[in-house]
């Protein structure tokens, strides 16, 4: 067995031997100092450096505030590679986890070795977690608990290298909700790939984003980053969500439905204006990116282009209508074999009897060219990533589209590796890759 096959397997072993509660380690986030006893006013024994490892010997049994009296950590009983033993306050310390209970996936992933590059050919990684709580309030038994997460990888050298992945406090969330390595730069290493969902109190939604990050000269660099929310209008969320993401060897795609002001006519179709509340024009939008290895981003290769989203009706016999309206004159009775162009959506609030009702309308066009409208209920969309979360939206439209929280797929990996593909949430296809 040769030098560095016999590193990764003692890796390998060392790692096993944690997850099954033989030995705990944690990762030194930043320079700190360790003291002879759980308290800042105890003399100081020896600085730690930032990336070093070290074995976890005890913990103390309550919460203490730390330098900034803001927050509350664990102080940790430590011991380096020297031997230098003192405990070190939590909040600069990342406790290592194999596999946690509440990441059930990540044994499909543990094992490696994963190449990074820039020396870190051949590590495994594992999850690290800075617990403790934020002491925002007299009431320190209120729900306030603070979470940082970090992928942390290691060499056979026993170098380390780390990447915060997200965050869980009181005031809101970053959470990893998916997670993926792939050699996408096509330089035989393999880049992250992070999906993440953020909240919080003073958010008014859900925020998504799509984040690539390489190794370069000894710090992770973010190679792509893109926020994938989708909307309506200013502040009103799209019944399409997100974009759909399909990341595959040789770049990246995206498509999604784009709701634009209406202006003269879309895909040389007339808009005429109608009493509704919401005329939008409705478009299948998609794009690509290619690698640049000059930039060391990823560039679009194709910038966005607009389509017509294609469309059938849900049964035969269904009359197009002259206006927004069951009660207007019909134009021409449809078949389920006939091919739609969707063009543009209409809405009207109505009041029933004392209730808000959403009452949406297509602007389509037949493949004879004829242009009518029809109930959105009556329409199903085909061959897009969306259709299916747009037929369920479009057949009982939601008055207030932020409570729309319907999922589907909108990250797909395809051509690579699947035995390092992470769910993080365990939801599996109903959210994430």
């Amino acid at each position: 067995m040769s030098k560095r096959s016999f590193c990764i397997s003692f890796l390998l072993v060392w790692l096993f031997a944690q997850a099954n509660g033989q030995v705990q380690h944690a990762l030194v986030l930043s320079p700190i100092e360790i003291f002879q006893d759980s308290s800042f006013a105890s003399p100081s024994i020896h600085t730690l450096r930032e990336g070093q490892l070290v074995e976890v010997l005890a913990k103390s049994g309550s919460l203490h505030e730390d330098k900034t009296q803001t927050q509350r950590f664990f102080w940790y009983q430590v011991k380096d590679q020297s031997h230098h033993i003192g405990w070190a306050m939590g909040d600069e310390l990342a406790i290592l986890n194999l596999a946690p209970s509440k990441f059930a996936g990540m044994n499909s992933l543990t094992g490696g070795p994963y190449s990074i590059g820039d020396g870190f050919e051949e590590s495994v990684f594992y999850w690290g977690e800075t617990s403790g709580k934020d002491d925002i309030s007299s009431h320190f038994s209120k729900n306030n608990e603070y979470h940082e997460n970090y992928l942390v990888f290691i060499n056979p050298e026993n170098e380390t290298k780390f990447l915060p992945v997200g965050t869980q406090s009181e005031r809101g969330n970053n959470t990893c909700i998916g997670l993926y390595f792939a050699d996408l730069t096509k330089d035989g290493h393999q880049e992250i790939i992070l999906y993440r969902s953020l909240t919080g109190k003073e958010m008014e939604e859900e925020v998504r984003k799509l984040e690539i990050y390489q190794l370069v000269d000894g710090d992770f660099q973010n190679i792509f980053d893109q926020r994938l929310n989708l909307y309506f209008e200013p502040g009103v969320t799209s019944p399409g969500r997100f974009k759909f993401v399909d990341i595959n060897p040789d770049g990246i795609r995206m498509e999604y439905p784009a709701y634009t002001s209406c202006s003269g006519s879309q895909f040389g179709v007339p808009i005429t204006p109608q009493p509704v509340t919401y005329q939008k024009c409705l478009s299948w939008v998609t794009e690509s990116y290619t690698w640049n290895k000059i930039n060391n981003q990823f560039s679009h290769f194709y910038q966005p282009s607009a389509l017509p989203f294609r469309a059938k009706i849900k049964q035969d016999a269904i009359y197009l209508r002259e206006r927004p309206d069951l009660r207007s004159a019909s134009i021409k009775l449809l078949q389920r074999k006939d091919r739609l162009k969707v063009i543009a959506h209409l809405e009207k609030i109505i009041n029933i009897k004392g209730r808000k009702v959403d009452r949406v309308f297509f602007l389509v066009k037949s493949s004879d060219g004829i242009v009518g409208y029809l109930p959105s209920e009556q329409l199903q969309f085909v061959q897009a990533a969306h259709a299916d979360l747009l037929n369920r939206f479009y057949a009982q439209p939601l008055l207030i589209k932020r409570d729309w929280h319907e999922e589907m797929k909108f990250v797909k990996l395809r051509g690579f590796d699947k035995k390092a593909y992470w769910d993080v949430t365990g939801l599996g296809g109903k959210m994430g890759f």
